[in-house]
């Protein structure tokens, strides 16, 4: 049940190939599920394992490069 939930509540991998989409991932961690600011360390956290995952989509040849590369973004510093 929770793994077709999953399926039908994620993005297809290769949507992620886009660079307006991975800045609409990156922005949505700087925000809690309550709607507050994420603390910097807590940003910088999620955002290691958002790359490491699309590094694993490259090595699996799902999509050709890591978008986060291709992206400006920058992150909330840590205090």
């Amino acid at each position: 049940m929770a793994l077709a939930w999953l399926e039908t509540a994620s993005l297809p991998v290769v949507e992620l190939d886009s660079p307006g989409m991975v800045r609409r991932v990156l922005d949505s961690l700087c925000v809690r599920l309550d709607g507050e600011p994420a603390t910097a360390s807590t940003v910088q956290r999620k955002r290691a394992t958002f790359y490491n995952v699309l590094g694993y989509a490259v090595e699996l040849e799902l999509i050709a490069s890591n978008p986060v590369d291709r992206v400006q973004w920058t992150a909330p510093e840590v205090a």
